[in-house]
């Protein structure tokens, strides 16, 4: 095999294993981000041909994951939201008891 041929072996092969990943915080998935990206720019270096319907199929499936990504970060985005809304009413009772002289602690 051609060093572009291999390039693109292991180019499948990672972008199979982040599609199957279940985690999409550990440290591993990150890893194989960033060799999937050293894997492309060495792909277009060697001048392969970004038409060739196998990189085609690597490049969608790296769409599929972009998807899930985007989907994860969007759920994480509103339960940080709920937990800032959570924290704004846990300060406004804990005003009103101290503003009444109710001490509690809301904290245990």
């Amino acid at each position: 095999m051609n060093p572009s041929e291999d390039t693109l072996s292991e180019l499948l092969q990672v972008t199979r294993r982040l599609a199957g990943s279940a985690d999409l915080t550990d440290s591993a998935f990150g890893e194989l981000l960033k060799r999937r990206g050293q894997l492309i720019d060495r792909l277009t270096a060697d001048g392969f041909d970004p038409a060739d319907a196998r990189l085609q199929s690597i490049v969608l499936d790296g769409a599929a994951l972009q998807a899930r990504m985007r989907s994860r970060r969007d759920s994480l985005r509103e339960e940080i939201a709920g937990l800032e809304r959570a924290a704004v009413m846990m300060d406004g009772m804990k005003a009103t008891l101290l503003h009444t002289g109710h001490a509690v602690d809301l904290v245990a």
